[in-house]
């Protein structure tokens, strides 16, 4: 959480510069070099996979990776940074035959080129689940439907009904550890979080529902979807909390 660049920066400022300094000739140096030699033989290599192999991990899975995931990822990065050195960097850096090597570059880069601009042309590639979500939320024509909001609100049962309909449709409970919701329709579409908070933690409250369309939980003018008024309604709400 600390900023970069900043304080923290000089940390690997100084480590660079004491290994400079000591000019590989402790211990130290001579024991450990090897392998922090090979590491930055691979670096470069390291450096062009990690992005392409974590980008492909969220293309595929549409998330993110936990911590026994990214250090897959991490392995795998350094699998092919090193097999691009030995198989790639290195037999290009000592061939002989510059025009061949040349030509098979052009080729790869062409051919890669050919790939990106297939798959740009088809709209990315629709098996990913990322296309498939896409697709799914393209086809739909009614948002209020498709993630049946009446059914959320309670729509005709608790929401927006009079308050007798409420009371013989179960929509009020006769105890002390009871949660009102009152208002609008945003007062309604928390039932279904708060209901579902108390069910899986537990708790020993109830919820009572008495919610109107355009009706909100304040004593102002005006009518709800049922075209009564919303003074009124909230007299009743509260003279009906009262009696609870």
């Amino acid at each position: 959480k600390m900023a970069f660049p900043g304080y923290i920066a000089i940390i690997p400022v100084i480590g660079a510069s004491l290994i400079i300094a000591s000019n590989g000739n402790d211990w130290i140096a001579s024991k450990y070099s090897k392998p922090i030699v090979f590491i930055g033989l691979i670096s470069y290599p390291l450096y062009l996979w990690h992005w392409p192999v974590y980008s492909f991990y969220r293309s595929i899975f549409s998330g993110s990776p936990s911590t026994n995931e990214l250090l897959i990822l991490m392995i795998l990065a350094f699998a092919l940074a090193i097999s691009t050195y030995y198989i790639i960097e290195k037999p290009l850096r000592h061939s002989v035959r510059k025009s061949t090597t040349s030509i098979i570059l052009a080729i790869t880069v062409f051919g890669t080129g050919i790939f990106g601009l297939v798959t740009y042309s088809m709209n990315g590639i629709k098996e990913r689940n990322v296309n498939k979500s896409a697709g799914e939320y393209a086809s739909v024509t009614n948002v209020y439907d498709y993630y049946k909001y009446g059914e959320l609100l309670r729509g005709g049962i608790c929401h927006s009904v009079l308050l007798k309909d409420a009371i013989s449709n179960g929509c009020i409970k006769n105890s002390r550890n009871n949660i009102f919701i009152i208002g609008d329709s945003y007062a309604a579409a928390l039932y279904n979080g708060l209901s579902s908070y108390i069910k899986n933690n537990n708790k020993k409250y109830v919820i009572s529902q008495m919610t109107d369309g355009n009706a909100p939980p304040l004593f102002v003018s005006g009518k709800d979807d049922l075209q009564r008024d919303v003074s009124s309604i909230n007299s009743d709400r509260i003279k009906e909390i009262g009696m609870v």
